[in-house]
């Protein structure tokens, strides 16, 4: 990310973001459903955040690691199943005490 940052001039940079906040803000002022939807984005992104950071706190551990530790789960090998399964059992073994 920092390659890209030295590769744009300041100038530039500074320029882009400033359109942006100035159309951000102008949907703001106009719309007033904009302003109840963007609310609710900011709300949803701040439980999202919320729930991410309860997860750092509570395992101590990324929460970018997640998709990584559910990748891990599913692709360890498991014990290697019997390849026989014997639904027949000769009746001569089976009851051979009894016979």
């Amino acid at each position: 990310m920092s390659d890209i940052s030295n590769n744009i001039p300041q100038g530039t940079s500074l320029a882009v973001l400033g359109v942006f906040v100035c159309v951000v803000a102008l949907l703001l002022f106009k719309s007033a459903t904009m302003r109840t939807q963007i609310k609710r984005g900011l709300i949803f992104l701040l439980i999202i955040a919320g729930i991410l950071v309860g997860y750092f706190f509570l395992t101590g551990k990324s929460p970018a690691e997640i998709p990584a530790r559910i990748d891990q789960f599913f692709n360890t090998p498991r014990a290697p199943e019997d390849g026989t399964h014997r639904y027949y059992n000769d009746p001569e073994e089976r009851y051979k005490d009894q016979l």
